[in-house]
């Protein structure tokens, strides 16, 4: 059976979350390849949490830095699905960044983990049509999240997925 990048990419972003957090993750929801939810079981309070992955693999070089930077779309039915998920409970975004060259000569694997809150920021959750976000990395830098639009980016530390109870503002 052979496994694809995406199954590579999600699987990369899970065993970081569950190597340092003693806590369930579950499938949630999975209906196109380049995307999935995972529900996490275990939080204080029994709190329900989701993660909404997607991942990229055609990195871009980016001439501004130096760096990569990877594109992700939003359909309209992703940006209703993450509604719905932040009625149900916290909604955390992991965007995958990866590489075409599984080999180590592309770029190195990224995760731009977001909230909700900084996903508006970016991200028009109510529109009609497709909205689009980028990510860009830069070697010793926080990533950089462009999108709606704005000319300044959102800075995200690279090290936010290390811990759950980090992500999801739960203490630990």
């Amino acid at each position: 059976m052979s496994i694809s990048k995406t199954d590579l990419f999600h699987g990369a972003v899970l065993a970081k979350l569950l190597r340092e957090s003693p806590t369930a993750l579950r499938l949630f929801e999975h209906r196109a390849s380049e995307r999935a939810v995972y529900s996490v079981d275990g939080l204080p309070g029994n709190q329900q949490a989701f993660f909404f992955v997607k991942s990229s693999a055609s990195p871009r070089s980016s001439k501004r830095n130096g760096g990569c930077s990877w594109s992700f779309t939003f359909l309209p039915e992703h940006m209703k699905e993450l509604r719905d998920l932040r009625d149900r409970g916290l909604v955390q975004i992991a965007l995958v960044c990866g590489s075409n060259e599984l080999k180590g000569d592309g770029p190195p694997l990224e995760v731009c983990l977001v909230s909700m809150t900084e996903l508006e920021k970016v991200v028009n959750l109510r529109s009609v049509s497709s909205e689009s976000v980028r990510v860009e990395s830069a070697q010793r830098k926080k990533l950089r999240l462009y999108g709606g639009g704005a000319r300044d980016p959102l800075l995200i530390p690279r090290k936010r997925i290390d811990s759950i109870a980090e992500v999801f503002g739960t203490g630990g």
